[in-house]
């Protein structure tokens, strides 16, 4: 173990100190310039504080200067390593794997085992399970890999440090001249412990600093809930702020990593509200964890564009890049963007590539156009190139600013600093050449975006900013005041989490403390201690219930004996609380809409009553002001393109003359004949051809579409003689109302009668018919304008089509039911089910016209998404009374 010391007392004496994290080496820099100033300096040298990688990195740098052993080796940085470790997966046979979750497991594994002394040889003896031994395999091969090459990382550069004779040859800010500092490591590990041991046998003064020791006030808080603990801590930060002081308060959020999204959202919302519409002039919160630099939306929409210059793209990307304002031109050309992207939603396809999107824009953002071609001129001849990261980086470059990327419009403080991130980024790739080696354009970008997803960024905040840690970003920092957060029994201490590749036993004898429960509880009342000391005032809190399950507080919370801190409503933000002073309560009168004019048209149909039925404000918004749903993005064969394909194929087949007394008395071979033509027909007008995947696609659609017609014609073989008309137009009167509805089928039966059939493809409940407001309205409506003798769906389920409805008691067709067995009343005929029918849907016609626009609570599903700003459904407690949907699979 190290002397004690201060940081002061080691910079004093010209040393460094040496931090576990960048954090940390900022604020000990920041308090020895406010120290200084302080003092009356004019002028200082900067304090020699930095994170231990960026010290690894200049000693190695040192070493090479001076033409040592060490310096020979190449340091790889951090995605140099990742980059190793993939090519040793892969050439295991591993390709299989989740990189994404498998890759950080395996690195991470072997830092541990470097930072405690375990070698490859050990892993391979002690290994007791498949993983352990396939773990110790990869290691010994991605050892070697480095030994061939000569490369180091960073674990393996500490360890070589702390062996004799190495620190002595590792240059003068290393050792022997002047003193060093450790700051903020625990655990100690027998790395760090063998470096000290090294630089104190060179004649260097070696010494573990702890922040002063500091008592002041203790409180205890239990909130409601997760989110209630973050407000409240929030709102206690911001009335402990003191700005100028530089020394901010702090949150300690055990499950910042996972959570760093709720937690920021929560954190703006009670220090800057409104955020979501003006972005606050100086940052109130800085975040120890950050997003990954990928998930900014500046650098997503470069990654994104990068894609589609080099192949194609989803249609989630493409849609994303037509909307993004990182694009030269975005405002003047905002109109045309939009229907650009409009018109790729009617497209069914699943990639889509420059062409197609070129083609789009050329007719609404020609500007937009006109970049993308001059940066697909500089990426059409170098696609299926294979160049080094350094060159590959320049050509992402010229491309994105061909494109028009990052837009011209002047990028916010944020904006700036992650395009800033991501040119350094860029830089990075480019000094993977040795490691990399030549790379394909699919490798390259491959490569560059997983590095761009490996690297967290947090944009600057001001140095007063509220600081959001983990409990190890913590380590080795004062605060004026701290609030601790998550102080539940199973956090505080956490339970044992040995890595899962390295033998716990090995784990175990070297002292992991994660590895043991015992050790993990020590350390943890350990950090517990530290925290308590470390600032002027302490809150501890903890959330009473946690994803719907109730907590116990931390057993570390026992005896303490802390002020409890006053509960009630969490403290408004001061701009809310002006906003809430002026608050005066107007009451204003009914704004009824007005009723439809006489005379005047409705487009949509059977679909405006049904609407009605089950939302009368959706019908009003729908129909009467226009307000149509921005509608979902075209799938190949999706549910709405299947029911399509299956209307037109009917449509069309029920035309021909062989088929217009139905398909069952045709055999199997003289309908394929039939159905063949028809069916690539139709197929062609909703998929585009010329693409291979759906060339498949359409071939197994036509299959699908084969066997659902054997089964209709089965259907039909069971049924009287009948005719069938297809798709005939109609206009219907119901009470005040006219509309234009169409008919998917009338069959004529050879015995007298109408049959009114309906195809449905999807989930249907026909009981719906027999609820009072009938929100399954459309057959009712034929029925009652038309003069039919029944209604009936053809439902096209696997295995097999049914046919279902009900008809006067003359109609004698399997599937179908006469009113009495089908309204459960007896005595009822047909023509008092036209009459019930009649009666609801004028009902229902009355309210539409007279302006109704009443919102059901029972049934949400029609008010919510793009309908409820309004509806303003998200006002109205559920309810179950009234509920006019229709049950699934009702009867």
């Amino acid at each position: 173990m190290t002397d004690p010391a201060t940081d002061e007392e080691v910079l004093a004496g010209g040393g460094t100190v040496i931090t576990a994290t960048h954090r940390l080496a900022r604020q000990i820099r920041q308090d020895h310039d406010r120290a200084r100033a302080a003092a009356g300096a004019l002028a200082w040298p900067t304090a020699d504080a930095l994170p231990i990688d960026a010290w690894l990195r200049r000693t190695w740098e040192s070493t090479a200067l001076r033409d040592s052993a060490l310096g020979r080796h190449r340091l790889l940085s951090d995605d140099e390593s990742r980059l190793v470790w993939r090519r040793v997966l892969a050439s295991k046979g591993e390709e299989r794997l989740d990189s994404g979750v498998i890759l950080p497991l395996v690195a991470a594994g072997w830092r541990l085992c470097q930072a405690w002394g375990i070698t490859p040889a050990t892993l391979a003896t002690a290994a007791d399970s498949e993983d352990s031994r396939i773990f110790a395999r990869w290691v010994q091969a991605y050892v070697r890999e480095l030994e061939r090459r000569a490369w180091i990382d960073s674990a393996g550069l500490l360890r070589a440090l702390g062996q004799a004779g190495v620190v002595t040859d590792s240059g003068a800010r290393v050792a022997g001249e002047a003193p060093v500092g450790f700051a903020g490591f625990d655990p100690w590990t027998p790395a760090l412990a063998s470096l000290a041991d090294r630089l104190r046998a060179a004649g260097t003064a070696v010494s573990l600093i702890a922040p002063p020791r500091r008592t002041g006030t203790l409180g205890i808080v239990a909130a409601r809930d997760g989110s209630e603990e973050l407000a409240r801590a929030f709102a206690w930060a911001a009335s402990h702020s003191d700005p100028g002081t530089g020394s901010p308060p702090a949150i300690i959020v055990p499950d910042l990593e996972r959570d760093a999204g709720r937690i920021r959202r929560i954190g703006l919302d009670t220090l800057a509200p409104g955020w979501q519409l003006r972005e606050p002039p100086v940052r109130p919160l800085a975040l120890a964890i950050g997003r990954q630099l990928a998930d900014y939306p500046v650098v997503f929409c470069a990654l994104n564009l990068l894609q589609l210059l080099a192949f194609d793209v989803s249609f989630e990307q493409a849609s994303l890049l037509l909307r993004s304002c990182y694009l030269a031109g975005a405002e003047v050309e905002r109109p045309g963007r939009a229907g650009a992207e409009l018109a790729l939603r009617r497209l069914p396809l699943e990639r889509v590539g420059l062409p197609r999107l070129l083609q789009l824009l050329g007719n609404h953002a020609p500007l937009l156009a006109k970049r993308w071609q001059q940066a697909e001129s500089l990426a059409s001849g170098l696609r299926a190139r294979r160049l080094p990261p350094g060159q590959w980086a320049s050509h992402f470059a010229a491309w994105l600013t061909a494109a028009g990327w990052p837009g011209d419009r002047g990028l916010a403080s944020e904006e700036f600093q992650v395009a800033e991130a991501w040119q350094r980024l860029l830089e990075a790739f480019a000094g993977t050449d040795e490691v990399a080696g030549p790379l394909s354009l699919g490798a390259a970008l491959g490569f560059l975006a997983q590095q761009a997803r490996d690297r967290p960024f947090e944009p600057e905040s001001a140095s007063d900013a509220i600081q959001v840690l983990t409990p190890q970003e913590a380590e080795g920092q004062a605060f004026r005041a701290l609030w601790v957060c998550g102080m539940t029994a199973d956090r505080w201490p956490p339970p044992a989490r040995p890595h899962a590749l390295i033998p716990l036993a090995l784990q175990q004898a070297a002292g992991m403390p994660e590895a043991t429960p015992a050790v993990q509880e020590a350390r943890t009342r350990r950090r517990f201690e530290r925290l308590l000391a470390s600032a002027d005032h302490v809150v501890l809190s903890w959330p009473a219930e946690q994803d719907e399950a109730e907590t116990l507080p931390s057993p570390l919370l026992t005896g303490l004996g802390g002020e409890g801190i006053p509960g009630g409503e969490i403290p408004l933000h001061r701009d809310r609380q002006q906003v809430a002073a002026s608050v005066r309560v107007e009451q204003v009168a009914t704004d009824q809409p007005p009723p439809l004019a006489a005379g005047q048209g409705v487009t949509g149909g059977a679909r405006v009553l049904a609407m009605q039925a089950v939302c009368p404000a959706r019908a009003f918004v729908e129909f009467r002001l226009r307000g149509a749903p921005l509608e979902p993005a075209a799938r190949p064969l999706d549910a709405a393109m299947r029911g399509q394909v299956v209307h037109k194929l009917l449509e069309r087949l029920y035309r021909l003359e062989q088929c217009r007394r139905g398909l069952g008395h045709l055999a199997s071979n003289a309908l394929r004949q039939l159905f063949e033509p028809l069916v690539a027909e139709v197929l062609a007008g909703l998929l585009p051809e010329s693409d291979p995947f759906l060339d498949r696609l359409r071939s197994l659609e036509t299959e699908r579409l084969w066997s659902l017609l054997l089964t209709l014609r089965d259907l039909e073989a069971d049924r009287p003689g009948f005719s069938a008309e297809t798709e005939l137009a109609r206009a219907v009167t119901i009470g005040p109302l006219s509309l234009r509805v169409r008919l998917d089928r009338l069959d004529r039966l050879d015995a007298g009668g109408e049959l009114v059939i309906d195809y449905k493809t999807g989930k249907f409940a026909y009981g719906g018919w027999k609820r009072p407001r009938v929100p399954e309205s459309q057959l009712p409506l034929y029925a009652v304008s038309g003069g039919c003798d029944g209604v009936a769906v053809i439902e096209f389920r696997q295995p097999a089509a049914r046919l279902r409805g009900v008809a006067d008691v003359a109609i004698a067709v399997p599937g179908i039911k006469t009113p009495p067995a089908f309204f459960r009343t007896e005595g009822l005929d047909w023509q008092g089910a036209l009459a019930r029918w009649r009666s609801q849907l004028e009902a229902l016609a009355g309210e539409f016209c007279g302006g109704d626009y009443r919102v059901n609570p029972a049934d949400r599903k029609w008010a919510v998404d793009q309908f409820a700003g309004l509806t303003r459904i998200h006002e109205f407690l559920p309810s179950t009374d009234g509920d006019e949907s229709p049950g699934e699979g009702e009867e």
